[in-house]
């Protein structure tokens, strides 16, 4: 009697990590503003299973949009969040990365035992939560015992202490997504970095010469703001993201902050494409604006109008960056905002 093979072990469950952006209230030391602007696209701090946040809570909405549109590359039992302080520090994000890699690094350590083998691992940034997991290319070796197959930088802010680090051999694929209608990804100052840091260790070490401290400030280079795209390199595909037409936000699932992006986006709009020669047709304009195709706003990248379409826009894209004979910069892609 011939007898059948048994069947292959069950694939191990892929691992996905959420790492969320700066918190507006964590910008503000001395008030505390989080009845205006709660702290809904932070998660609990450290490494924390999805599967535990409260059902009301922003992120829970995002990802179970995330895994309700494909279960099988984003499984509910491998979703994490990293939690960090959310702050505008470069210390503060740096320490975030530090921590990050050592929690991943064990993680991957308990999968490896218990499977056999390493665990594919899918992470999903927004804004400068993008540059807590570049620094974490800081930290690691060729000996290292895991990598990231993939990275999803949410428009992230890119920034010259962190840029190259998209060349780490621990980042396997990167997908670098962004829009030119957002005006907060390109807003940090990136070279008040430094001398903020000096200013803070004057401020603990009253020793320091002031002569020294502004010896350091003159040799900035006081460039402002920060930029859209990485350099090309073949393991990165970034693209511009529009909406078809802009989606219909549930306020229950969003960010409040997104409400207040998107007066001002409107605003903005308005002013520059109607003149007063075109103000009989204002409320023409103001109708259908809403109707028109655009760029996502920098908080609209944590909606799940936006994370459910996350699957399928990579692997468009990955077709794509395939077809590209040209290897061009930046990708522009456009998905549907309403049906």
């Amino acid at each position: 009697m011939m007898m059948h093979p048994p069947p292959p072990p069950p694939k191990p469950t892929p691992i996905t990590i959420f790492v969320h952006g700066t918190q507006v209230h964590a910008l503000f030391k001395d008030v505390d503003i989080r009845k205006f602007f709660p702290a809904n696209t932070q998660s609990p701090a450290g490494l924390n299973h999805a599967q535990d946040l409260p059902h009301d809570h922003a992120i829970h909405h995002l990802l179970n949009a995330l895994t309700s549109a494909d279960s099988n590359h984003f499984s509910p039992a491998g979703m994490y969040t990293f939690g960090w302080s959310g702050g505008i520090e470069v210390k503060e994000r740096r320490a975030a990365g530090k921590q990050l890699f050592d929690l991943i690094q064990s993680l991957a350590q308990t999968y490896h035992d218990l499977h056999g083998s390493n665990p594919e691992i899918t992470v999903i940034t927004h804004s400068h939560g993008g540059n807590v997991v570049l620094h974490m290319a800081e930290h690691y070796h060729e000996h290292n015992s895991f990598s990231i197959a993939r990275v999803l930088l949410l428009a992230c802010p890119v920034q010259e202490l962190t840029s190259f680090y998209v060349q780490s051999p621990l980042f396997k694929k990167i997908y670098a997504l962004h829009s030119h209608d957002d005006r907060f990804q390109i807003m940090d100052q990136r070279s008040l970095q430094l001398p903020r840091s000096v200013i803070d260790t004057w401020r603990e070490n009253r020793q320091v010469k002031i002569q020294e401290l502004i010896k350091t400030i003159q040799n900035v280079t006081w460039k402002f703001g920060s930029e859209r795209h990485f350099a090309v390199q073949p393991n990165i595909i970034q693209a511009e993201i529009t909406w078809h037409s802009a989606p219909h936000h549930d306020p229950q699932n969003v960010d409040n902050g997104l409400f207040m992006e998107l007066k001002l986006y409107e605003a903005l709009k308005m002013y520059k494409e109607i003149s007063l020669r075109d103000i009989i047709n204002m409320y023409k304009a103001i109708y259908t604006f809403s109707f028109q195709e655009r760029g996502l706003l920098h908080t609209e990248f944590t909606t799940p109008s936006f994370f459910k379409h996350i699957p399928t826009l990579m692997r468009e894209l990955d077709e794509k960056k395939a077809a590209d004979k040209a290897q061009s910069l930046c990708i522009t892609h456009s998905i549907a905002g309403r049906s």
